[in-house]
């Protein structure tokens, strides 16, 4: 399965187990319900708990079930391998 909204991102970042749910690859998953969907933060309490959030899988374990955090250690830090930015510097001499 290729899962474009995150696919182009890590390969532009060099992220080769990340983008796409295979045997091998780290599963970051959201179940969540597109209807009950809804950001409950705001300005004076912005690390409310999101709604309609029904699952997280953060490499392939189970780290939220129906809003119960079960595993706070599933995940793990990401490096990029490669440069966000490919560009050249011109240096320009008077000619």
């Amino acid at each position: 399965m290729r899962c474009k909204a995150t696919l182009l991102p890590a390969e532009t970042l060099g992220l080769h187990e990340k983008g796409r749910l295979r045997e091998g690859m780290d599963a970051d998953v959201v179940v969540f319900d597109i209807m009950g969907i809804m950001d409950k933060a705001d300005f004076g309490i912005p690390d409310a708990n999101p709604e309609g959030i029904d699952y997280v899988f953060i490499n392939g374990k189970l780290a939220l079930d129906k809003g119960e955090i079960i595993d706070t250690r599933a995940g793990k830090a990401v490096r990029c391998t490669k440069p966000v930015y490919d560009y050249t510097i011109y240096k320009y001499h008077d000619m």
